[in-house]
């Protein structure tokens, strides 16, 4: 998402309408989706000058963020009761600051009982402090100091452990992206399953950081296990936590699930995330595209077309990278028969990509096939393609070598059909938009044999 796109959604988010002026046509760019550089190209061969682009841009922000939310229009309840807490401790705060500490304390006694059920853990925190502090110093009363010092303390270590399980995850997820090893953490990882309940941003980089160490150590039960509880302490759970954390802990299983074949499981996950998300956001389309991609591993492309449909249908809020997923979903429907008139042209050159358009190509033109074949061998001669990536570019190759001769492709990808096989996926790979056993069933029954007993050959 680009700093111009933060202006749309402030915009959105606000009950301001529009900006006249300067401002204005800072926000038509903004609309077009011109990123920052090239609004900023526009800008000064309109005549204004560099420095004014980054007032206009500060200033349009500014007032979008004092307007955000006023009319809190397409919120929820919940979202709703959310932003009111928020506004209710600020106000408390600003009467602390203005040294009207009655008052003040009056209004936070009751800010603290709905950041509890909300959830708040830096909210029950702070006016915990001060209410321990003003029934302790300024307003003396031993059974209300009481109660606060403790809630204080109890929010400190809930604090303190949704930092520390913050860190582990932070930490960890360099460790792997620098591809260390991981045994120091072996203390910390002991530490945090131990602790099974929390907050709800606890719950959720405890479950972070457990999931990617248990994926680290290939052990697949015990992430299961690991997202159970988290899943059974969301169902438990009396507060009231924002949906994005559910989806969050189910758009993280849901790979892992399709791959390991658990679709009912997966579908119901699916359905749920749905329900939970406003139809047309970035998190629906998110979420639809596994749908889809569920649809394709369990062999019934009508639910990855239907959810195709139903994305196309809504108004794009996605990323340019869930922009180029639904590309790819339309690209491998038609190949599979079940899209017409897709335009192969505008995919890029990624291995997904490729795949699609060599399929496509094998069904239409077998020149073009194999050009693209030699295409894809020159691109990633050097590249490090995964294991079932690199089995299924060599399946391709033996289709153009055998010169689209069934029995001859057979006799000559076995041991590469056998390294597809034995390579199972522990998660779904964004380069395997179909699994690759179905494309190449697909791509046996598309070329020819020379005889009837190739053209009864299987693998």
């Amino acid at each position: 998402m680009t700093s111009m796109h933060y202006l749309l959604e402030l915009l959105e988010a606000s009950n301001l309408k529009s900006f006249n002026g300067a401002k204005g046509e800072l926000l038509i760019m903004a609309k077009k989706g011109l990123n920052r550089e090239e609004a900023l190209e526009k800008w000064l061969a309109a005549g204004y000058s560099k420095e004014s682009f980054y007032v206009t841009y500060k200033s349009v922000k500014d007032k979008l963020v004092k307007h955000i939310y006023k009319s809190n229009r397409k919120l929820t309840s919940f979202q709703i009761k959310r932003m009111e807490v928020w506004e209710k401790y600020k106000a408390a705060k600003q009467l602390m600051v203005a040294h009207k500490r009655p008052t003040a304390s009056s209004l936070g006694i009751e800010v603290i009982q709905h950041a509890i059920k909300c959830d708040f853990t830096d909210i029950v925190l702070s006016l915990s402090s001060d209410l321990e502090y003003y029934f302790g110093i300024v307003f003396p009363d031993s059974r209300r100091y009481q109660k606060y010092k403790v809630l204080h303390i109890k929010y400190q270590n809930r604090r303190n452990d949704e930092s520390k399980a913050m860190s582990l995850y932070v930490s960890l997820i360099n460790s792997l992206n620098k591809k260390k090893t991981l045994h120091k953490f072996n203390e910390e990882i002991e530490w945090l399953e131990s602790l099974k309940e929390g907050s709800t941003a606890f719950m959720i980089y405890r479950y972070d950081a457990l999931s990617h160490w248990y994926r680290y150590q290939k052990d697949l039960s015990r992430l299961r296990t690991i997202f159970d509880q988290t899943d059974q302490y969301f169902n438990n759970c009396n507060y009231l936590y924002p949906h994005s954390a559910r989806i969050h802990l189910y758009y993280s299983i849901l790979p892992i699930l399709i791959a390991q074949e658990e679709y009912p499981l997966a579908g119901a996950l699916v359905s749920k995330s749905l329900e939970l998300t406003a139809p047309g956001s970035h998190n629906w389309q998110a979420i639809m595209l596994y749908k889809a991609t569920l649809g394709f591993y369990s062999e019934k492309p009508g639910i990855a077309l239907s959810a195709y449909k139903q994305a196309n249908q809504k108004p794009k809020e996605m990323s340019g990278e869930v922009a180029y997923r639904w590309q790819l979903v339309g690209a491998y429907l038609s190949v599979l028969g079940w899209l017409e008139n897709f335009d192969f042209k505008r995919l890029g050159d990624g291995v997904p990509a490729r795949f699609a358009r060599a399929l496509h190509y094998l069904s239409k033109d077998r020149g073009l096939f194999h050009k693209e074949v030699i295409a894809m061998r020159r691109l990633w001669t050097a590249s490090k393609l995964g294991v079932r990536e690199k089995a299924f570019f060599e399946l391709l190759k033996a289709v153009s070598h055998a010169e689209f001769d069934r029995r001859r492709t057979v006799a000559l990808t076995r041991s590469w059909y056998t390294k597809l096989r034995k390579k199972r996926l522990a998660m779904i790979s964004d380069d395997e938009v179909v699994p690759f056993e179905q494309l190449w069933a697909m791509v046996l029954k598309m070329i020819n044999a020379r005889d009837a007993k190739g053209a009864t050959e299987t693998q």
